[in-house]
């Protein structure tokens, strides 16, 4: 008896002869799912240690921020898997085997944190603590920042235990900053509606703590990963990877430049004088600022971490 083929398998391995229509679903798939972990993690970090002060509206409004984060993550892992699949060229469960590894643990990420974090409802408690569902989105989030350690140029170039670890710290710092930045700009954007009225001054200054140590660990991490990629200097101006890494270097540089103006200048204003209007005001430009930049960051990583190193561009 001849068994007719599985529609399922022919669309899929019909994707898998063409690998560029699948790279460019991987390339949308992190586009999404890198932000969305990175933003995650630190909204996580900003509710667990920054945010003391606020009211449970604002609470929830932090948490709706990761349940979107998650429900990008999902999306994102799965537009990668497919074209993880689409890529392999054989059928699709050997290609979800063979190649798939980091977009499934991206895929499985987001479904936790939809899980643990869309439909939760107020009153949220001061402090925030993890709800047992809410653990689940934890969780995910954290897999999501340590999937980053199984794929790219951290598998291929240099010592794998240490360039797998200064990916993940690399990651998750990051999370911590960009995280944290996008916490304090939802903070600020309910004051401006007049949502909210508990003083954003000290959460500013808790910030600022935080994201310096986050901010130093990115740096670090990120040096050591590309001396451990980059097999001369000329690699950083000649190649496309290269040239993506000194753009990307630059617009950390603008967007650390912000978080040291609030550092060294906002931060001693406000713990002098917490309603200090001129100061709060500049703290929410500049904390604008930094959200745009990094998410200019991210968008860049993005086509960083699929680069060749060695290619001249």
């Amino acid at each position: 008896m001849i068994r007719a083929a599985d529609p399922l398998d022919d669309f899929l391995e019909g994707a898998g002869a063409g690998s560029e229509l699948g790279e460019r679903l991987e390339t949308i798939g992190v586009a999404l799912a890198l932000p969305g972990i990175v933003i995650a993690v630190g909204l996580i970090v900003f509710l667990l240690f920054v945010h003391k002060r606020g009211s449970s509206e604002e609470r929830m409004a932090l948490l709706r921020a990761l349940a979107v984060s998650g429900l990008v993550v999902l999306v994102g892992g799965l537009v990668e898997v497919v074209g993880a699949v689409a890529v392999g060229g054989g059928t699709w469960i050997e290609d979800l085997a063979d190649t798939s590894r980091s977009p499934l643990i991206r895929l499985l990420a987001g479904t936790l944190m939809t899980v643990g974090f869309v439909g939760v409802r107020s009153p949220i408690p001061e402090p925030w603590r993890p709800a047992p569902r809410q653990i689940f989105g934890v969780i995910g989030a954290v897999s999501g920042g340590l999937s980053f350690a199984t794929d790219g140029h951290t598998i291929s170039e240099g010592n794998l235990f240490l360039s797998a670890s200064l990916d993940v710290i690399h990651v998750l710092a990051a999370g911590v900053w960009v995280g944290g930045v996008v916490g304090l700009f939802l903070m600020s954007l309910r004051r401006s509606r007049g949502l909210e009225t508990s003083p954003m001054a000290p959460t500013i200054v808790r910030f600022s703590t935080v994201a310096t140590v986050a901010i130093v660990a990115v740096a670090a991490a990120g040096a050591g990963m590309s001396f451990l990629i980059v097999d001369s200097i000329s690699d950083y101006y000649t190649t496309t990877w290269g040239k993506l890494l000194l753009v990307k270097v630059g617009l950390v540089v603008l967007a650390g430049g912000f978080g040291a103006y609030n550092h060294y200048v906002v931060v001693p204003a406000l713990e002098v004088d917490a309603s200090d209007t001129v100061m709060l005001a500049r703290a929410r430009s500049t904390i604008s600022a930094e959200v745009v930049l990094l998410f200019l960051v991210a968008l860049v990583t993005v086509f960083l971490a699929g680069a060749s190193v060695n290619q001249n561009g």
